[in-house]
Order: structure tokens, then sequence, then C-alpha cells
């Protein structure tokens, strides 16, 4: 048998240039490509860290930050038009336009702040600062959109991953502008400097591998549990990187550490990162060989076929397939198993079988019209109205409809709106509650280290329970939710060392939310339009944060610091207690409000869990 297989050249894909083909079309360096442009594209999760040498610099006060920190929310999650070109154009389009808004806003802040350009107007650094996060959707929707198509039965787990890897990228540029920067942390004006170029470069590097692969439609119970397997390992990396994160702040917040110390520290999570490739090569090498070992049973089908039809003496016309031909690689792509069986079987019962060549014009695409015509008849599709059922792909307008998507919009503009007020506001609170800059640098390492173990815990933990215990998705949410409260009344009410605490629950919550947020939406409406709902959705967030971050607690702490008369800078908990009151109230009601989306959504996550045993039966 071996033999005759090298007769046909069938030589295993995973060796030499052949698997290094493979591996860079493949789907894993897509899984890969995404998690780098995800580790080094979040820069809106280190807020803390320069808001404080912002506010030094350009003599604001509070409420003018917080406002600040509104139009940064709002930036990042105003993704709408970014959302309609992932789903028209390709991934590197919407990338390249990402890379360059960062590069714009945060480049004009960081010459702001140091005072290289005159002094810019209150409007046009609000204008900055939105214009630099809004280059967070053109970088997250592409990759969202890309591997939640691409990996459609693990929908929890990928989306985990992906915003997960966001949360943990504040961690990763701190760490990064340490080594590149500063050693002490006195002067962090020049991480907006890092966060200019870095998350660009990354894009530009990476982008040509986000794309769609077309290997994902035929999918098997057994193709499931080797995926998992592989995310598997990436949690193992990930939570190990994440744990050494948390030690190194920690120390770091207790000691100061030398310029050699901090380049070996940035070292050893550039290595870890690069350890997701060696997982990505195993995870190809594994699929190589089980593609391998398809290929050769087509092969010996199609020398069957023959065989058969030599008996029954085909005429030349007959175009079968050629062993050779056969055996090249990529032509077999356009042949499953399952048609190497009819062909089989049609050359058993026929003389006149049919050729590779009829098989290959069904995936010929039929001529299509201008570009500007293709694109407005899609863009009519994704705003008509059909009346589609839940769980189906629903347009634009027909989700804004349904009273499932504003409860869910509601739920999250209370929750993450109270937790992007603490996010926002957590050096200031440090300042208050009388932390060291070490500290309250260390708190936005750790609120990013907790964001991104969440939304990792709430992808995985989501699906397993979904899957294993039948629990529907948004029972999930409103757990996260009310946990969030607690966070809130550990910073109204702190005692000594609660704000760590604090930080860790809040920034828990917060992970949690926006990957089940996204998993409910894309189980609920569906993945055809996911790019545009999901960033019409996305500004619940923002709507929350301007309400609970501005008008709430910056309102508040200017009136403590008015009363103090001092610098500007309000000292002691009454700074924040009664806002993080009022914000872990409005957190509950949305905990509340939530509890209607788990009775509408029940039957349908029962039917959802019925459906694959059902499908398994029939098998």
């Amino acid at each position: 048998m071996g033999q005759e297989d090298n007769e046909l050249g069938l030589n295993a894909p995973f060796m030499g240039k052949e698997f290094l083909k493979r591996f860079v079309r493949g789907k894993w360096i897509i899984v890969v490509a995404s998690f780098y442009i995800k580790f080094f594209g979040g820069p809106n999760y280190v807020f803390g860290l320069y808001s404080i040498p912002i506010k030094a610099s350009m003599k604001y006060n509070q409420k003018t930050i917080d406002t600040l920190s509104f139009f940064k929310d709002l930036g990042q999650n105003m993704g709408i038009f970014a959302g309609l070109l992932s789903e028209y154009m390709p991934a590197w389009v919407v990338l390249t336009l990402g890379a360059t808004l960062n590069l714009a806003g945060y480049m004009m802040i960081w010459l702001s702040v140091t005072h290289r350009i005159p002094h810019p107007p209150l409007w046009q650094m609000y204008l900055f600062m939105c214009v630099a996060a809004n280059a967070h959707p053109f970088m997250n929707t592409p990759v969202i959109v890309t591997c939640l198509n691409n990996f459609p039965h693990c929908r929890g787990t990928i989306i985990g991953f992906i915003r997960g890897f966001a949360g943990l990228s504040g961690a990763i540029f701190t760490q990064l502008y340490y080594s590149l920067y500063n050693v002490n942390g006195n002067n962090t004006q020049n991480v907006l400097l890092l966060l200019a170029w870095l998350p660009g470069c990354t894009c530009l590097f990476f982008m040509f591998f986000i794309k769609p692969f077309r290997g994902c439609t035929d999918f098997s119970e057994e193709d499931a549990q080797k995926q998992e397997r592989h995310f598997l390992l990436f949690l193992y990396i990930a939570l190990i990187l994440a744990t050494f994160l948390i030690l190194v702040t920690v120390i770091q917040s207790r000691a100061t550490l030398s310029f050699s110390t901090h380049k070996v520290i940035a070292s050893i999570v550039l290595i870890l990162l690069a350890s997701n490739i060696v997982i990505a090569i195993k995870a190809e090498v594994e699929d190589g060989h089980q593609k391998f070992e398809h290929e050769k049973d087509d092969n010996h089908l199609i020398i069957a076929a023959m065989n058969m039809a030599t008996i029954r003496k085909v005429t030349q016309d007959e175009r079968l397939p050629d062993p050779k031909e056969a055996s090249e690689p990529g032509k077999m792509d356009k042949l499953n198993h399952q048609d190497m069986q009819k062909l089989v079987a049609d050359a058993q019962t026929t003389p006149k079988s049919k050729g590779a060549g009829e098989h290959e014009n069904s995936y010929k695409e039929t001529p299509s019209s201008s570009p500007l015509r293709l694109y407005l008849s899609r863009l009519r599709e994704a705003f008509a109205m059909r009346g589609t059922k839940i769980g189906e792909d629903f347009t634009v307008p027909e989700a804004l409809t349904k009273l499932d998507l504003w409860i869910l919009l509601f739920a999250t503009m209370c929750g993450q709106g109270g937790a992007l007020a603490a996010i926002g506001n957590i050096g200031q609170i440090g300042e208050s509650f009388g932390y060291t800059s070490g500290s309250i640098s260390a708190l936005v390492s750790l609120m990013n280290i907790w964001i991104f173990l969440g939304r990792l815990f709430a992808g995985f933990a989501s699906e397993k329970l979904m899957k294993k215990q039948g629990t529907p998705r948004p029972i999930v949410l409103t757990l996260s939710i009310l946990v969030g409260c607690v966070g809130h009344l550990l910073i109204a009410m702190p005692k000594a060392g609660s704000l760590y605490g604090a930080s860790m629950i809040v920034g828990l919550s917060f992970g949690m939310q926006g990957t089940l947020f996204s998993a409910i939406l894309s189980e609920l409406f569906g993945l055809k339009h996911y790019a545009t709902l999901f960033n019409v959705g996305s500004l619940a967030g923002p709507l929350g944060s301007y309400i609970l971050n501005v008008r709430v607690a910056g309102h508040f702490y200017d009136q403590q610091t008015a009363q103090q008369g001092d610098d500007g800078t309000c000292t002691g908990s009454h700074c924040f207690d009664r806002a993080f009151f009022i914000i872990a109230s409005v957190s509950f009601l949305g905990g509340l409000i939530s509890v209607f989306l788990v009775s509408r959504t029940l039957s349908f996550y029962k039917h959802r869990m019925r459906a694959p045993s059902e499908k398994e039966e029939r098998r």
C-alpha cells in the first residue's frame, strides 16, 4: 500500500515548503494573527495610566477627565461604519483604517501633552481621543467576525479569547513601556507614544492573515473535540501569561526594579506570546495528518472507479480524474470524500460517470455586476424587513424591533456603564485613597488582567454550562452584572487594600459581560449581519458610561474638590462614595432587568440544546 501511495505522489503535506504553504493558508494562523492584533491593539484599557499626566499637563479638572474618558468609550464603541465595511470589504482594508486612526489620534494627544504643539482647545482633545479610540472597532470587528465565521461551533470560546486578549493588552503595554521608555513609572507621558505606533504596526503586519477559511463548512463532532483540545492549549498559555503578569505587577507595586530587570520581564512576556505560534503549528500538523489520510482514501476511491470504468469499457469521452493529477497538492481540495464515493457508485451503475470538471464548475462564481451595484444590493439586504425569528439571521431594522435586543442593551448599559466608570476613574480613585504612583500603575495592570480573565472565563464556562448542563447564557450574564455591584460597594466603602479587591471584582464582571453580550447577540440575531449589529449594540456601554461616569462620578468628585479648596485633587474616601452607591444601585437594576431576557429566551436555548442531540440520534 505504501509503494502504491508513493507512485501516486501522496507525500505527507506537513513537511517543508508544503507545510509552510498549508500553514500560511490555514485556519490556525488566522487564530494566532487575531490573537496578536488583540494583544497589542487594546490601548483603550490603560486610560487610568495616562489620565493623570494628561490632567496635570493640561490643567484639567476631574469632570473634564471623565468627559475625555466618555469620548474614549464613545469612540471605542462607535463602530457602525466599521461594521458595514467589514460586511463588504476585505479585512485588510478595515484594519488599515484602524491603524491610521490609532496613529493619528494618539500621536496628536502625545504632541499636546508634551507641549510639542500649542495647547489645543478642549473640543480638539475630545476629538483626538474619540479618533484614537475609534480605531478599536476597526481592529476588533474584522477579527472577531472572521473568527466567528471560521469557528461557528465554539462561539463563546473564540469570543472569550479575542475580547479577553484586548483586556490583557493593557498589562502587556505596561511591561513593554517600562522596558522601552520608563523605569520608575513616574513620567507616563511616553506611554501615549507607544500606544500611537505599536497597535498600528501590529495590524499592518498581520492584516493579510485575517481572512475567511473555506474549509470550515464541513464539520463533525470529532473536529469539534480536536478544536477544543487546541483551544485548551491556548488557554494554558494565556493563564500562565496572566499569572506571570500578576506576580510581576505585585512585585513592581512594592519595589523599584532596575532597567535590566524590566528588559528581562518584557522578554519573558514576548516569549510567552510567541509560544502561541507553536500551538498553531501543532494544530496544523494534526489537521494535515487528518487531511492526508482523507486524500489518500479519496485517491484509492478514484483508482477503484477507474478500474470499474475500465471493466465496463469506458470511452475516452468520460473524463475521470487521472491518478497523477489527483495526487497533486490542492487538487483533491475541490472533491470531498462523499464525492469520491458517489464517483465509484456512478462508475458501477452507468457508463456515463461525472467527471472532475463538473465538480469544479460547481465552485465557480457567477459573473457579478459592478462593485457599486453589488454593494448597494447588499446594503438593501442588510436593512430589509422579512419577519425573521429569534435564532435566524436578522437584518438591522428587524433586530431593532425586537424587545429582546432592547432588554439586552439596557442591561448592558447599566452593567458595563458602571464598570467603565470604575475603570476610567481607577487612577483618580487610587490617588484619592492615598495610593502611590507605583500602586496605581499596578491597579491599572491588574484590572486589565481581571478583564482578560473575566472574558476568558465567561467564554469557556458559559460554553460548557450551555452544552453540558443546558444553562442559558443570559443567566450567566445576569450573575456577572450582579457580582459587579459588590465591587462598586467596595469603592464606596473602602477599607485598607480593598481597592485591589474592587478592581478584581469589577474587572471580572466587566470582562464577563463583554463576552456574554457578544455571544448572546450572535445566537439570538445570527451571524450574517453580526458586524453591524455588534457595533450598534456596543453603543450601550458608552451611553451608560456618560451618565454614570461624567454626570455622576465626575460631578460628585469636583463637588468634593471645591469644598476642599486645594489644587484640584480630592483626597479621602468621600470623593467617590456617593457616586459609587448610585452606580451600584443602577448596576443592580440592570441585573434585575436582564432576568426578563432569561425568561424570554429560555425556550430558545432549550431548543438550541436539544437540537444537537436530535441531530446525533438521526445520524
